[in-house]
């Protein structure tokens, strides 16, 4: 059974597409792979916010060799995951409810773990090692990468109750019942 909660995460993992092919790459391909109105529109972000890895980007720097492959990743790993996700759901079925696979949840689990453990690093950087952000660059910046956290925890923490509920033992989902 497909919720309203699950529409909402297979929108918010459909808009990560387009802004990991076309954002995230621009950290692991050439910059003369993306048009010049693509790499535009980073500059102006990375001008307007701060982000200091986007700013990388857009002039031309050596990005952090730990921003390259949590990028990679998030390329490699967790683009395919997003399109298994939303294609799951608009087929009628959800990823993370009780009535999900085993191996459904699981591939669920591991994603928000990692997907998480990724923005550890980043946030943690944003916080504490960005000296020269403004309060309001870095909160704004914080603010674009929050959500990448704080979505996969609330789908992780669904997902696990959901799990908890099935490895229920027959005695202990009767005694909830009564």
């Amino acid at each position: 059974m497909v919720t309203t909660a699950d529409t909402v995460f297979a929108l918010f993992f459909l808009s990560h597409i387009p802004v990991t092919l076309l954002i995230g790459t621009q950290s692991l391909l050439p910059a003369s792979f993306f048009p010049a109105g693509l790499r535009g529109g980073v500059a102006w972000w990375a001008q307007a916010s701060g982000d200091p890895w986007l700013s990388a980007i857009a002039a031309g720097r050596s990005l952090p060799a730990w921003w390259v492959g949590v990028t990679f990743v998030e390329v490699a790993f967790q683009l395919p995951w997003f399109v298994w996700y939303v294609v799951r759901h608009f087929s009628g079925s959800s990823a993370s409810s009780s009535s999900a696979s085993p191996a459904a949840r699981a591939a669920v689990i591991v994603y928000c773990v990692e997907c998480m453990t990724s923005l550890v690093p980043i946030l943690a950087e944003l916080v504490i090692g960005q000296p020269q952000l403004t309060d309001f660059q870095r909160v704004t910046v914080i603010g674009a990468y929050l959500p990448f956290f704080v979505a996969p925890a609330i789908l992780l923490a669904r997902t696990l109750a959901t799990l908890s509920a099935s490895l229920a033992s027959p005695a202990q989902k009767a005694k909830k019942k009564a």
